[in-house]
């Protein structure tokens, strides 16, 4: 079951890219190190090499990530894989300020990008909606396992959600 789906995951993203595409995920599993700025876990680092694998045929050109250092993990290995250029947008202005810089951030890119965006469960959905999608509720703290993916170029944002996991 893990193998296909991550096959269709694959399949999704082989597509030609002809318009700004936007990958966008909560950060993999952190540690639970009693920190607000805990590292991701074992799991949690394979999870964001394995992230590479799903992401081969996308042609990644940017992540854009919080600044904690479990979005900056995430995101990491696939931009140091594709040579994508790295975004920080922190959050020290509040969440509305964050949220409305990463969208511009994204935008920024222009029409040929393919942006991955590591954020938090309470951060991605308002991210989402943020760019033109719909409204959703938060994410469960528990799941690590939902890829978003964005077609910013439609005449309304198109949304596909995708669950994936590593094979153990």
């Amino acid at each position: 079951m893990t193998r296909s789906l991550l096959l269709l995951l694959m399949l999704a993203l082989a597509a030609p890219v002809a318009a700004q595409n936007v990958v966008l995920l909560r950060h993999a599993e952190k540690a639970d190190d009693g920190t607000s700025d805990p590292p991701l876990t074992a799991f949690g680092e394979a999870r964001a090499h394995a992230l590479i694998g799903v992401l081969k045929a996308s042609g990644l050109t940017a992540t854009v990530t919080s600044g904690f250092q479990r979005t900056v993990q995430t995101a990491g290995p696939a931009a140091a894989y594709f040579g994508a250029t790295e975004v920080v947008v922190g959050v020290s202005e509040g969440m509305q300020a964050h949220l409305e810089a990463t969208a511009d951030t994204v935008r920024s890119f222009g029409p040929d990008a393919v942006v991955l965006v590591s954020g938090h469960s309470n951060t991605i959905p308002r991210i989402i909606h943020a760019l033109g999608g719909p409204e959703l509720p938060d994410l469960n703290e528990a799941e690590y396992d939902l890829l978003y993916f964005m077609d910013l170029n439609a005449d309304e944002p198109e949304l596909r959600r995708i669950y994936w996991r590593p094979v153990e």
